[in-house]
Order: structure tokens, then sequence, then C-alpha cells
């Protein structure tokens, strides 16, 4: 009878592990979702923006490209303005006669079949502080080209950079990295330098390039923010 017993145990013993234990359950919260979510969308607008890669050299070089094509047509943008500026001598109509012309541009480039919103006055509502900041920025930039040199004005404005990184910090309480806030600090030198050893210095070209670079600073975050909560492209939020 023992003997019997213990052949019964081992085969309920053997039976009991070949049984397939129930898969685990994996639970999975509103809060992930949500995480996944915004990870894919921001994905997704880094893939528009840039048409392809996010990383590697290949986009490394992209956004160099970008940057330099953007200083380059800055400095023939503040040449410009500055020749028009001496004929004219009217800032503020300068300022707000080539906002107008942004805004034809826009409805010109809707009606031969760029994407345009799907609701305009959702895409007013979402847009309208990045265009408030825009306008600011378009403004003082204009004022100050027409008070001082241009060269005073290019080199003030060399410090947006340092107003993003301030703007980002105080609007979305976002700290960048140490080497981002380090690598600033030549850039403030070198502009504190040339202000101080500029014997063209205009107090109000300097205050309206530094209002201007303020301007700069909320239209980036501001824009950035828009861009995530409205998965919208950049082409498709400045028009």
């Amino acid at each position: 009878m023992a003997k019997m017993r213990t052949v019964l145990l081992l085969l309920v013993s053997a039976n009991a592990l070949e049984r397939p234990k129930p898969k685990a359950t994996i639970r999975t919260t509103k809060a992930d979702v949500e995480a996944v979510a915004i990870t894919e969308a921001l994905q997704n607008i880094k893939l528009k923006v840039t048409g392809g890669a996010t990383t590697g050299l290949a986009h490394r070089l992209e956004v160099g490209a970008f940057f330099g094509g953007w200083y380059a047509l800055n400095i023939y943008y503040n040449i410009i303005n500055k020749k028009v500026l001496k004929t004219v001598g009217l800032p503020w109509l300068v300022s707000w006669a080539q906002l107008v012309i942004g805004a034809l541009y826009a409805m010109v480039g809707w009606t031969i079949g760029r994407p345009e919103p799907s609701s305009v006055s959702a895409a007013v509502k979402d847009a309208w502080p990045v265009a408030v900041a825009h306008c600011g920025q378009q403004v003082t930039t204009v004022i100050s080209l027409g008070a001082g040199a241009v060269s005073m004005t290019h080199v003030v404005k060399a410090l947006e950079p340092l107003f993003s990184a301030a703007v980002n910090a105080v609007v979305r309480g976002e700290i960048l990295p140490l080497p981002v806030y380090a690598a600033l600090v030549p850039v403030v030198g070198g502009v504190a330098v040339a202000i101080a050893t500029d014997l063209s210095f205009n107090p109000l070209s300097f205050s309206a390039a530094m209002t201007s670079n303020l301007f700069s600073g909320l239209r980036a975050v501001l824009s950035k923010a828009n861009l995530e909560r409205t998965k919208q492209t950049a082409p498709e939020l400045f028009g």
C-alpha cells in the first residue's frame, strides 16, 4: 500500500507540473498609454519636419545646413532692412508691411495647393500666442535696425539662445543640461565686449534688440509647446 501511495503521489505531481501555467497579466494604466502616445506624436513631428532620420551624421549635417542658411538669410535681411529704413525712416510702417506681406504669402500658398488648416478658427486660436511673440520680435528688430548700426543689432541678437534658455526655464520649467548653459558663457562674454567697445552705441537700438531677443525666446518656447500639443508641423504652424 505504501508503494502504491508513493506511485499515485508521483503521478499527481507529474500531472501538476505538465499543466500550463497561467500567463501573468500586465496592467496598463491610462498614464502609460498617454506617455506612449505623446512619445509617438513627438517622433512623428520630428520625422515630418526633417523628412527622414532624426539621428546620425546625415541628420546633423541637415540641421547644420538649416542653421547656416538661417544665419546667412538673417544677415541679408538686416542689411536690406537698414537700406529701406534709410530711405523711408518709418520702422513701424516697414515692420507691419512685412508682416502683411507674410500673411498674403501664406494665403497664396494655400490657394495653389499648399495644405491649409482644417479649421481656420481653431488654427488661429492655437497660433495667436506665437503670432503675438513673432509680431513683437519683428517690430522691435526693425526699430533696432533703424535706430543704430546693423552690426550692433546683429551682435545683440546673438543673445537669442540665452533668452530662449531663460524663457524655457521660466515658462515650461525645463532645465537644460549644464553643458548647454556653459556654451552660452562665451557668447555672452563676446557680446559684452563688442557692445562695450562699440563707438556707435545707441541706447534705443540696444534696448529694442534686447526686447526683440525676449520676444524671440517666447516665440521659440511657445512654438515648441504648440507643436507638441497640436501635433502640427512647423510649416503648418507658421503658414
